[in-house]
């Protein structure tokens, strides 16, 4: 009996040893192309009925040491998911349409990154449309609640009052043969990118005037926050800072106004037409960063 029990023993040990040499030769340590192979699923958006999910996924190319970035639908009970843009350029950010029939995405599939729309059916996606078209780019869609406008934000030269002064300022830049830059304030880069002497502007654009080729027509896109300013202020990420009133008729927003912008953190919340007209500071008592404002369903307050 107890010679059984040695050998029993002996046996457990034996397997024991060699289910964790086999362990050792099929685990590794995971590498950078392992983790380069991970695709990155962000910014989920329920559609208004509860019934559909828009989503990205991001995949890199070590080759071209690059992500590229796709949007997909799948429904809210599950299932197969379904790939709506395919470009090689990445298309992004898609927000539902208030009556859930449209979805608008930002994409450079055509050069500079522009707000495109896609009509969407239980038979599928539609049409891709040009929304915007403007040579600054455009980027951040946030629709009004009936569903006639989007508001976008793109980085423009504040001297300029029109697209065609902004492509010419952005023509000759890059023709000049003199590459130094001269920076006198904060902030003069982000990450990879110059400033150039741009602010960022929160733009509206018309999603019911397109003419014949897709784009807006003249007047289809309305800079909302003209001026030196930054609107909305420079932000590593977080909640969108401009929406609008229940109306449509109203845009709020954020900005800072001081001198010394660098050092301040004194950010207030305006509001101002959608038709155009003077941007109303309605935080101005408060002395310190006002961001993120959201009206109430009833339109009669704002919250921040």
């Amino acid at each position: 009996m107890k010679r059984f029990f040695a050998l029993f023993t002996i046996l457990i040990l034996a397997l024991a040893s060699a289910a964790k040499v086999k362990e050792q030769q099929t685990t590794r340590p995971i590498t950078i192309d392992d983790l380069l192979k991970v695709r990155r699923v962000s910014d989920p958006q329920v559609s208004p009925d509860g019934r559909w999910i828009a989503y990205t996924i991001a995949d890199t190319d070590k080759a071209a040491n690059k992500r590229v970035t796709q949007i997909y639908l799948i429904s809210s009970d599950g299932g197969e998911p379904r790939q709506l843009t395919n470009e090689k350029q990445s298309s992004s950010s898609p927000r539902w349409s208030p009556d859930g029939k449209r979805l608008a995405f930002v994409s450079a599939r055509d050069g500079e990154s522009q707000i495109w729309g896609v009509e969407l059916s239980e038979a599928g996606p539609g049409s891709v449309k040009k929304i915007t078209n403007i040579s600054t780019a455009a980027g951040g869609p946030v629709w009004s609640p009936d569903g006639k406008w989007i508001a976008f934000t793109s980085d423009v030269y504040p001297e300029c009052r029109n697209d065609d002064c902004n492509k010419q300022r952005t023509e000759q830049i890059s023709q000049s043969k003199v590459r130094a830059k001269i920076a006198d304030r904060l902030l003069y880069r982000h990450w990879m990118t110059w400033k150039e002497g741009k602010r960022t502007h929160i733009f509206a654009a018309s999603t019911d005037s397109p003419n014949s080729n897709g784009s807006p027509d003249s007047i289809g896109a309305r800079d909302l926050t003209p001026g030196d300013y930054d609107a909305p202020p420079f932000s590593l990420g977080g909640p969108t800072d401009y929406a609008f009133s229940p109306d449509s008729k109203e845009l709020a927003f954020a900005r800072n106004t001081d001198k010394d912008e660098a050092r301040s953190t004194n950010g207030d919340i305006f509001t101002v037409p959608v038709a155009g007209g003077e941007a109303r500071r309605i935080t101005g008592d408060n002395p310190a960063d006002d961001l993120t404002p959201v009206y109430s369903p009833d339109g009669r307050y704002i919250a921040y």
